[in-house]
């Protein structure tokens, strides 16, 4: 836990010592949150002794001065909303995810669409070319959901930390196990999910994670798509029955809902992303505004 401002007395502010003790747990895995927690400190208490110089008391000062600012949930979300200092916003990590969200999504679309006629003697002979193409396709989707889910990481923290690390090492092995081995779809399925769970996990604290694209990326899909898995191996089975009804169920149902549903999660990312993003960088001369800059 941070230790100033938060080591204000009770009797020095007692109000705004809370009112931070409630940010600080949402905001202190940024590499920057001593500072955003120091500069709230300096405005709520400078807002304070405005009002006390006018003749208010201290207790009503502070609660007008901390009515003014707005619940601190509302605050810590909207500060976790702007990356940390020294990182700009407009990088690929950030301006560009949102782009690269929409593009996911329609490759996973694509690959939805495309994987029942990469299997054997479901919608078509199968052939070469249409397994080629599901692959692709699924490792091009995999790939661009990968720059949207480091986004993530490092618009949360500000920095590419040893976390972002290690969802970029599952990516790299699920890009690479659905490239050469599509057909085992506990290994690029399984390293996906792992790799978006860590992802939204950290991302709730995240403006942009914050409600539709976690509950679906976070919950719902994982859920769905392990209890997809677990269907697989009493589906197929040692000898699967090629053509069976639970086959075609299994591969013409339930493996495209699996791919639409991370489509469908990209799609909302996208939507937050660019609604949260800056469309140009702020002039250089701006003054400094009466909430938190970063």
């Amino acid at each position: 836990m941070a230790e100033y401002p938060l080591n204000l007395t009770n009797a020095e502010y007692p109000l705004i010592r809370r009112y931070l003790l409630a940010v600080d747990p949402v905001i202190r895995h940024r590499t920057d949150a001593q500072d955003l927690l120091d500069e709230l400190a300096d405005h709520l208490i400078e807002a304070v002794e405005r009002l006390r110089a006018s003749g208010v008391d201290s207790d009503s000062a502070e609660r007008r001065s901390l009515s003014r600012f707005g619940d601190p949930d509302l605050i810590a979300s909207l500060i976790n909303s702007v990356p940390a200092k020294g990182h700009a916003m407009h990088t690929i990590f950030s301006r560009e995810a949102s782009f690269f969200a929409f593009v996911a999504a329609v490759l996973w679309t694509a690959a939805a669409v495309s994987l029942p006629f990469a299997q054997d003697n479901l919608i078509a002979s199968w052939t070469q070319g249409a397994y080629v193409t599901a692959i692709v396709l699924i490792s091009a989707a995999i790939a661009a959901s990968g720059i949207v889910l480091l986004s993530l990481n490092v618009q949360v923290t500000g920095a590419f930390d040893a976390v972002a690390g290690i969802v970029a090492t599952l990516l790299v092995l699920a890009l690479l196990a659905a490239f050469l081995f599509g057909w085992f779809l506990f290994g690029w399925l399984g390293l996906l999910i792992a790799a978006t769970a860590v992802t939204m996990s950290r991302a709730r604290a995240s403006a942009v994670g914050v409600g539709a694209p976690t509950v679906l990326l976070g919950y719902v899909w994982p859920t769905f798509t392990l209890l997809v898995l677990v269907a697989a191996i009493f589906v197929t089975g040692p000898t699967p029955l090629l053509g069976s009804p639970a086959i075609v169920v299994f591969d013409v149902v339930a493996l495209p809902l699996v791919l639409l549903g991370y489509a469908a999660g990209n799609v909302l990312l996208g939507q937050r992303m660019r609604a949260l993003t800056p469309h140009a960088p702020a002039p250089d001369d701006a003054g400094r505004g009466p909430f938190i800059t970063a």
